[in-house]
């Protein structure tokens, strides 16, 4: 489905990784078509981008941390569903997927704000510019984790 018309298509002509870019008016000129439920704006994690995904109240807990604070990361939430997603710079540790952690693999999809999926609205528990739009390494993401659970034991 084209997420600008809402057609139908037989082929995604998606633009090449080299065009890709973060200006804010090239990606409103390039998603902001109307539509029901508004633009559509996605990451395709890889070796610059990570999502990791927290059970909501672990996310809470790791978002309201003295530490994360002081080196925040984007979170996006979407309040339908029960989990966070954090945005990190991979490379991931070993170790850091438990019960409540999952880590996106690369060529994962996820919707981000102010994109509504399926009725379900996406937006930043804590946004880009909050975080000077700098990622945190995984690795550091890994280390609060551990740090909070050692807390809450």
């Amino acid at each position: 489905m084209d997420p600008a018309t809402g057609e139908s298509v037989e082929e995604v002509h998606l633009r090449a990784p080299a065009e890709a870019t973060t200006d804010p008016g090239l990606v409103r000129e390039w998603w902001g078509a109307q539509r029901a439920g508004g633009p559509v704006v996605l990451v395709v994690t890889g070796p610059s981008v990570g999502v990791v995904s927290v059970r909501r109240e672990r996310a809470e807990a790791l978002v309201g941390h003295q530490w994360f604070r002081h080196r925040p990361t984007p979170v996006a939430t979407a309040l339908a569903l029960p989990i966070d997603f954090f945005l990190v710079r991979p490379p991931f540790p070993p170790g850091l997927t438990r019960d409540d952690v999952r880590i996106f693999t690369d060529g994962s999809v996820l919707p981000l704000p102010p994109t509504s999926v399926a009725g379900i609205s996406i937006s930043w528990l804590v946004t880009p510019d909050a975080c000077g739009r700098v990622l945190l390494p995984a690795v550091e993401l890994a280390e609060l984790l551990t740090s909070v659970e050692a807390q809450t034991s």
